[in-house]
């Protein structure tokens, strides 16, 4: 599919983008996830099964998309060195290892860096702006698109994404501290101890 793309810059442009805009989107639905992992599993919790089940498919919904496009922005970027390098194993190697080490290093900051600093919250916002950047900063350089186009496409995303960070709810601290699993035995004993006190 990647060989028969027009322009492999412009595609890489939208899939860094759309890496951090559906990260952005993941932001709330991670502060909704006690809420909804303790009345799934209050209504599963006699089948074990059924629990990794929801919880499995509660994961999935919400990593899906950012890791797919993850996954496609490598190909991408391989089929971008490969076109003005004459060695393909050469630049594949390297592309792999600078992606590699990008891995690393990312992951050491966010770790010890950004989620001690910013919290777990303000580091993904920071994820967020640095693909959408990178998105901004690949459409400048994409041949399909006039000048005016290509900055006014890269201000757009970075305003798109300045807007969301901004708008976008916090966490609440009691639902993430919950305990899903404790709550969600608690809940069906509670439930009916206030059945029985209304009656």
């Amino acid at each position: 599919m990647i060989d028969r793309l027009r322009d492999p810059m412009r595609a890489l442009a939208i899939v860094e983008s759309a890496i951090g805009l559906s990260a952005l989107v993941m932001v709330p639905m991670i502060g909704w996830m006690p809420i909804w992992l303790t009345q799934l599993l209050a209504g599963q919790r006699d089948s074990f099964t059924a629990m990794l089940v929801w919880e499995f498919g509660i994961v999935l919904l919400i990593m899906l998309v950012p890791t797919t496009l993850m996954g496609a922005a490598f190909p991408l970027a391989n089929r971008l060195a490969v076109a003005v390098t004459r060695g393909i194993g050469r630049t594949v190697g390297t592309v792999y290892s600078v992606n590699s080490l990008g891995a690393i290093i990312g992951s050491f900051c966010a770790g010890f860096v950004l989620i001690p600093w910013l919290g777990i919250p303000g580091a993904i916002f920071v994820a967020v702006l640095v693909n959408v950047a990178a998105g901004g900063l690949f459409s400048l350089m994409t041949d399909s698109l006039t000048p005016i186009g290509r900055r006014g496409t890269a201000l757009a995303l970075g305003a798109a994404a300045v807007a969301s960070v901004a708008m976008l709810p916090g966490w609440d601290p009691a639902a993430m501290s919950s305990g899903p699993f404790y709550a969600a035995l608690r809940l069906p004993e509670q439930m009916l101890a206030s059945k029985e006190k209304m009656a």
